[in-house]
């Protein structure tokens, strides 16, 4: 007797009680993407000189995730995790090939926590990699720059079809998408007819992907190519472009996001619970 009147008690308490989102916002994740690369034509990667700076970067920004593309090594990774171990931050490595012709080009994720991995390679030669972070998928991808628009449409049409069959549950797609709303990289930056090519592949993406940064140039060429995007209970929090932080001929600015992902339980939801474990 006195048990059932603990759990009517307990019911009753759950269902007077204010939703618990209003006592418990959603979670936040703290995404950082960076293309760590060069225009130097001797060295268009990750400079070893430029290590420093993309720890102090990172450690200062403190994010949950890092997305980094143009990193040369897997020697390299390790110099970055060495870096921020240092600084108080302990991160897993993931690596990708970016090119299959290319292969000293890397996609790396950093990540507090990894749990599962994939892989999808597009018939464009490059790849996607997403990570598992607490039950949000972390996409990286670095787009073609080369031949021109209609390979980046291939990819990202191919990217968009993967990510809708494989992966369930809130998606972040992050990276130099070498394309922005205003136009691509290469040669659609002069070519009106490219540039169309290169806005309708960002229409669909932005379709597919609604919460998105907008914060607008993100290289020195004063072009719109690195995006963080979101969909399926993502929210967009803050934004910013990480302006000052290259060194020597680095051409890309860090974009850094938070994002509020998912909900909390409700007071129902609750309800259920104590219900299921008086049983």
């Amino acid at each position: 007797m006195l048990h059932l009147r603990w759990l009517l008690v307990a019911c009753l308490a759950a269902l007077l009680a204010p939703p618990l989102e209003a006592r418990d916002p959603p979670a936040r994740l703290r995404v950082l993407q960076w293309n760590v690369g060069t225009i130097d034509p001797r060295a268009v990667r990750l400079p070893e000189a430029a290590i420093p700076r993309v720890v102090d970067t990172i450690a200062q920004a403190a994010p949950d995730v890092v997305v980094l593309q143009e990193v040369e090594s897997a020697a390299q990774v390790s110099r970055l995790r060495r870096g921020l171990a240092a600084r108080g931050l302990v991160y897993e490595a993931r690596i990708e090939v970016a090119e299959a012709s290319h292969p000293d080009g890397l996609i790396v994720h950093l990540v507090r926590r990894a749990h599962a991995r994939r892989t999808f390679r597009t018939s464009t030669g490059y790849a996607a990699q997403a990570i598992d972070v607490g039950g949000v998928w972390v996409v990286g991808v670095h787009a073609p720059a080369a031949p021109g628009p209609q390979a980046r449409a291939t990819f990202f049409d191919e990217v968009l079809t993967w990510t809708a069959r494989e992966l369930r549950g809130p998606v972040i797609l992050a990276g130099d998408f070498n394309l922005g709303p205003g136009g691509g990289a290469g040669t659609a930056a002069l070519l009106p007819w490219q540039r169309r090519v290169d806005r309708a592949t960002y229409a669909r993406l932005a379709a597919s992907f609604p919460v998105r940064t907008t914060e607008g140039p993100t290289t020195i060429y004063r072009m719109h190519l690195d995006h963080v995007m979101g969909r399926g209970g993502v929210r967009l929090a803050r934004q910013e472009v990480l302006r000052g932080r290259r060194i020597g001929l680095m051409d890309h600015d860090a974009v850094l996001v938070d994002l509020q992902v998912g909900s909390a339980r409700t007071a129902g939801g609750l309800a259920a619970a104590v219900t299921a474990a008086a049983r």
